[in-house]
């Protein structure tokens, strides 16, 4: 466990809130797992993130990010977590998950997002898809989190090739940018596409909703840049839980060079 703090700030509610700047940073926080195959393990992360949603009742600054697959797909537990967030003042997020489930997730987040308000939605750049999907929500004025996606997608249905995949990206961000009054959230690690939004956004003169989103741990060096240097809104997706290995493994896989940070955090350079 110590050597994953570097990007899982803690286990428990308590753990990770203790762990970060609760007072003035921005975060997504997010309890670990996904496609969740009982009845009670769905229940115990409804309760995790009714907790959350208590905790947070002071700082409503902050958002929640969720995965469906998690919670079993049932209204009822995802419902009463947006009630809970709604009564707290903070946002929800669904994250976006593998291809199979892009539907549910998008019909699913669309239909909360009329009901209650408090809902965002995460699309995926290397999907083709895409553009329609976010000409939907941006239709809309519903938040919108972009990433590139890290899921392993048939060629049919997705772009492989990295110059397509920030092509794709950039050109979404910018729709959104254009078009959509509530939030953009630009969620990447790319400093060249992070650069390139910058330069949209500084020569424009209409205003623009949004905010860059990076991972808790990853690239701390961009982190700085972008709140010291170029003053802009960033907001940290902060993973918390025990399950926590698929998690760090994938970002490993990502980049080889997240090792290195998880030592440099684990031996405190």
């Amino acid at each position: 466990m110590i050597f994953t703090k570097a990007f899982v700030p803690g286990a428990t509610v308590e753990e990770v809130l203790y762990n970060t700047d609760v007072y003035n940073g921005l975060y997504a926080y997010n309890y670990l797992g996904e496609h969740s195959y009982t009845v009670l393990d769905c229940i115990d992360t409804s309760m995790v993130y009714d907790a959350l949603s208590k905790r947070l009742r002071a700082y409503p600054q902050h958002h929640i990010s969720i995965k469906m697959s998690q919670l079993g797909f049932q209204t009822d537990l995802i419902q009463g977590i947006l009630v809970q967030a709604l009564d707290a003042h903070l946002t929800v997020f669904f994250d976006m998950e593998s291809s199979q489930y892009t539907d549910i997730i998008l019909n699913n987040s669309i239909e909360l997002f009329q009901k209650y308000g408090n809902v965002g939605i995460t699309l995926q750049s290397k999907l083709k898809r895409t553009r329609a999907d976010m000409e939907k929500i941006c239709e809309l004025n519903m938040p919108v989190r972009l990433c590139k996606g890290a899921y392993k997608e048939r060629k049919e249905i997705s772009y492989y090739g990295n110059d397509d995949i920030r092509k794709h990206f950039f050109d979404n961000i910018k729709f959104s940018l254009s078009n959509n009054k509530g939030l953009t959230a630009i969620a990447t690690h790319d400093k060249s596409l992070i650069g390139s939004v910058c330069n949209f956004v500084n020569f424009r003169t209409n205003y623009f909703h949004y905010e860059f989103q990076m991972l808790y741990g990853i690239r701390p060096d961009i982190y700085k840049w972008l709140i010291s240097e170029k003053k802009e809104r960033v907001r940290l997706y902060t993973p918390f839980g025990d399950n926590v290995w698929p998690y760090f493994w994938r970002r490993i896989r990502e980049n080889p060079k997240n090792l290195l940070l998880a030592a440099r955090s684990m031996i405190g350079v």
